[in-house]
């Protein structure tokens, strides 16, 4: 579980740093197994705080798709309010 390890701390301080507005971590669970985590980023206005979270969003996002062996296709700045991050625990 990645996104669950002491990582994720460090991990939120930084995209705080980067202009998130806030950060959620929110956890799903299947069949009393956790199946998934995904990291929910609440954008600002600002556009070099979007394009500092929406490069990191797609960096991790692409390396996790990698990993296991997916595709990926990056999330685009259209406007929306929040960013999420999926760490797919399965």
């Amino acid at each position: 579980m990645r996104a669950c390890s002491f990582k994720t701390k460090p991990t939120i301080d930084k995209l705080y740093q980067m202009g998130a507005k806030t950060v959620t971590v929110a956890g799903f669970i299947v069949g009393g197994r956790q199946t998934a985590t995904a990291l929910v980023i609440e954008l600002l206005d600002e556009p070099a705080a979007r394009k500092k979270l929406f490069a990191w969003g797609n960096q991790t996002g692409k390396k996790l798709a990698e990993e296991g062996g997916d595709d990926y296709e990056p999330t685009r700045d259209v406007g929306q309010k929040y960013l999420e991050v999926n760490f797919d625990n399965t």
